[in-house]
């Protein structure tokens, strides 16, 4: 049992509300995920997994709500707990960090050292990809993405496209297929620089009815 300013809070508390400022992250419930980080925010006496899933949760609030400073700060953190350790667990917190880390500097413009950034990770410890292992794979997913992003906002359009398509592709058929939404929406903005205005049309059909989403994807992987 932990007790901070009078008021008992046991570690089963701790965890449930880690799994519901995660559920209102995910459901962009942006307001209730801060309000709850902020009522776990001062416990000190957090387990190592408890520490690492409150910071990455931290990462990706401070990412989503445009403060891409702090979530690259954060995000360093998780890297530095994890950085000796090479468990499946400590490799998915690494996932965790990098796509926050990268995807921030995507936005801030700071793409030569988000180059330094990718070149550390070593993608030989995640092949061969194991289809059962959503949690993996959602997370190699939303990294190529990331990388995707670099490339694009340097000029390379064709890498930017295979790794975005290879992200939808390793994303499909898992719990956070939703997702595919955000890769889809950036291969529209490379088709628009590309000047294919086809495929274009298609994407946005395709993001305005959500239930043609499936059918848009298995085209563009099978282009």
């Amino acid at each position: 049992m932990i007790f901070n300013g009078g008021i008992k809070f046991s570690e089963d508390s701790i965890s449930s509300l880690l799994i519901k400022a995660k559920s209102f992250l995910r459901e962009n419930q942006i307001d209730k995920a801060l309000e709850t980080v902020k009522s776990i925010e001062n416990y000190e006496q957090l387990s190592q997994k408890q520490l690492l899933d409150f910071l990455v949760l931290k990462a990706g609030l401070h990412n989503k709500m445009g403060d891409f400073d702090n979530s690259i700060e954060v995000s360093k953190k998780i890297l530095e707990i994890v950085k000796e350790k090479d468990d499946y667990t400590s490799r998915l917190y690494k996932l965790d960090a990098y796509i926050y880390y990268i995807h921030s500097l995507w936005y801030l413009g700071r793409y030569n050292e988000a180059d330094e950034i990718i070149a550390k990770i070593n993608m030989e410890n995640y092949s061969p990809l194991d289809e059962s292992d959503e949690e993996l794979r959602i997370r190699i997913a939303k990294l190529k993405n990331c990388v995707g992003e670099i490339y694009w906002a340097k000029g390379d359009l064709d890498l930017a496209l295979e790794l975005i398509l290879k992200s939808m592709s390793i994303a499909k058929g898992t719990k956070e297929e939703s997702w595919l939404c955000e890769p889809l929406g950036n291969i529209g903005v490379i088709y628009l620089f590309k000047g294919d205005f086809n495929t274009l049309s298609l994407i946005h059909i395709s993001r305005a009815h959500e239930t043609s989403l499936h059918l848009v994807c298995r085209l563009l992987l099978e282009k």
